[in-house]
């Protein structure tokens, strides 16, 4: 049953039996879908975006963001890098897709789009200040596991797992580039 709508998140709880045959009220979240986006150049370089935002401390993350109502996830990511970077691209693929948390309904999607040119300007949010850097893959990977404020852990988790042996990460340099 649905408890409350708000602007991102939406509450639920249900009643759920366990196993001693006593009941429980358990509790989930769900909200929008999101997208990142591993946005690659024609000079093999990948964008960067350095943000500011109302009450938060400034981070360094990919471009992105949430999913509106009635989009597709790649929909979603097209617009995204173009508003938040002023960059495009006719190359796209679906790296991965997560679902961070457990209690929490969501799913992020993170795209690669290749061969990126700068087309538009900025079509920021109001919350928004997003300047764009490009930087060198060697530079990128320093950035996710060395830059404390660096947001996107599934990124940071998967190249920390390539570093470590568990998955190859000339292959990962392949699939953008």
């Amino acid at each position: 049953k649905k408890m409350f709508s708000g602007v991102i998140f939406d509450t639920y709880q249900w009643e759920q039996t366990m196993f001693d045959g006593s009941t429980a009220t358990f509790e989930m979240l769900k909200r929008m879908s999101t997208v990142s986006i591993l946005a690659t150049t024609k000079e093999n370089t990948i964008l960067l975006a350095h943000q500011q935002q109302p009450h938060h401390d400034d981070f360094i993350s990919l471009p992105g963001g949430k999913q509106d109502p009635g989009e597709t996830p790649l929909q979603t990511a097209k617009r995204e890098l173009q508003e938040e970077s002023g960059y495009t691209s006719n190359e796209w693929a679906l790296y991965k897709s997560y679902k961070p948390y457990n209690k929490i309904d969501w799913e992020v999607f993170v795209y690669i789009a290749k061969n990126c040119t700068k087309t538009h300007p900025q079509q920021l949010d109001p919350g928004e200040k997003i300047s764009i850097s490009t930087v060198s893959f060697e530079e990128f990977i320093e950035t996710v596991t060395v830059t404390s404020n660096f947001h996107g852990h599934e990124i940071v988790e998967d190249i920390l797992r390539m570093q470590l042996g568990y998955k190859d990460i000339a292959h990962f340099k392949k699939q953008l580039f």
